[in-house]
């Protein structure tokens, strides 16, 4: 063979080899693109859950502040009555009102039953209203605590964060003052935020919580398999521990 007939072959195999690997790449990334399960984005839910509230907006609900962009609230820390510590995600997969207050907050004070009140009726396994208190320094005559007592707030469990981390994790308007309040899903993002005092137990905030509660209780109940679907699990299970026994033994 001549080098002139070797070259052109060398040329034509090359090309053949590379036209070939370049259609197998190209089915690779097809394959892996096609095999790629669709992924929820980053608080998807809570905007979600944020976006069915927009008509529910009124009365004393008028200035909450949905969220419109995806935001964890993140580790928060405090601490129980007790002094012992607890993490924001001992509620992890709830839903959660985090509510920032102080002693020497008048409109605090003030509020503070409704939101005991609210827990009483509408406090459950998916549902808890967590009440921190921010004074900086609550050691001094326990104020805080006295105060919690003279109020007779017995539904709310008692949490404090001298660190007022918890009033700083709040979206950009923090800085409205107290009483600040996170409605927070149970992926630990924010649905809404409301600085200033409400009226927890009235028609248009119970009308709100619903529908939040209402939407959390959805998903959760789509996440689950269906009595029928567990059946069918179950059946398979069983069936495959009995075919075996009804093969015939090989002699």
């Amino acid at each position: 063979m001549s080098r002139a007939i070797r070259t052109t072959f060398v040329t034509v195999l090359t090309g053949l080899f590379g036209f070939i690997a370049g259609l197998a790449g190209i089915y690779g990334m097809r394959t892996v693109a096609g095999n790629d399960q669709p992924r929820e984005l980053p608080c998807t839910a809570a905007l979600e859950t944020a976006e069915a509230l927009k008509p529910l907006l009124v009365g004393q609900m008028a200035n909450l502040i949905v969220s419109t962009e995806p935001r964890r609230v993140g580790d928060i820390r405090f601490t129980d009555r007790a002094g012992q510590p607890i993490q924001l995600d001992r509620w992890k997969g709830r839903m959660v009102l985090v509510n920032a207050w102080a002693e020497w907050c008048p409109p605090c004070r003030t509020e503070l039953p409704s939101l005991d009140k609210l827990q009483q009726e509408l406090g459950h396994d998916d549902f808890e209203v967590v009440a921190v208190n921010v004074d900086k320094d609550p050691k001094p005559a326990q104020k805080p605590l006295q105060f919690w007592s003279k109020a007779g707030l017995s539904d709310l469990d008692y949490y404090a964060d001298p660190s007022m981390r918890v009033w700083g994790r709040m979206p950009t308007d923090w800085r409205k003052g107290l009483p600040g309040t996170m409605l927070i899903d149970g992926a630990g993002c924010i649905v809404a935020t409301l600085y200033g005092p409400a009226e927890w137990t009235g028609a248009d905030a119970k009308a709100v919580l619903t529908a939040a509660l209402g939407q959390h209780r959805s998903r959760q109940a789509n996440a689950q398999p269906t009595p029928a679907a567990r059946h069918d699990d179950n059946t398979a299970s069983s069936m495959a521990l009995i075919r075996p026994l009804s093969q015939p033994t090989a002699r």
